[in-house]
């Protein structure tokens, strides 16, 4: 943060700037993930493969995903850069809240994959701590005391 505020960067433009930085690699490796996805599916249908390995890799999935799993896929990547960005900040202000942050993390994680929360909503409760961890993220950027 030092390095930031010394060129010259306000604590709003840092802010905007990883959380923007955290949703374009969210989409970056959503995007990815699909193309490859084409890719092996394509090389599974050429080669003739999706025949020998449909029981196993194929079985009722789509080439394809639906958006709903793209959502929810997306949500969890920013999701875990937001957790990880937290972490990385309290430690910043000091080594035991950097432990909370992390507890933190883990208990979040904990919640949002878990086979109930899955199978009854679970893009809410994604969404849900996503506001939370970008409302502690600003608050805590607005208030951060800079080392010299």
């Amino acid at each position: 943060m030092n390095h930031y505020l010394s060129t010259g960067l306000t604590r709003r433009i840092y802010f905007r700037s990883v959380l923007f930085s955290g949703i374009l690699v969210t989409v970056v490796i959503v995007i990815f993930t699909t193309l490859l996805s084409f890719l092996i599916h394509g090389v599974l249908l050429a080669t003739g493969w999706d025949q020998l390995y449909s029981d196993r890799i194929i079985e009722n999935q789509s080439m394809f995903p639906s958006i709903v799993e793209s959502l929810t896929y997306s949500a969890s990547i920013l999701l875990f850069f937001l957790i990880g960005w937290s972490i990385s900040f309290g430690f910043y202000k000091h080594w035991v809240q950097g432990a909370l942050y992390i507890a933190l993390g883990v208990a979040i994680t904990m919640i949002t994959s878990h086979p109930l929360f899955e199978s009854i909503l679970p893009i809410y409760f994604t969404l849900f701590f996503i506001g939370f961890y970008v409302f502690l993220l600003h608050r805590g950027t607005r208030t951060l005391d800079v080392r010299p």
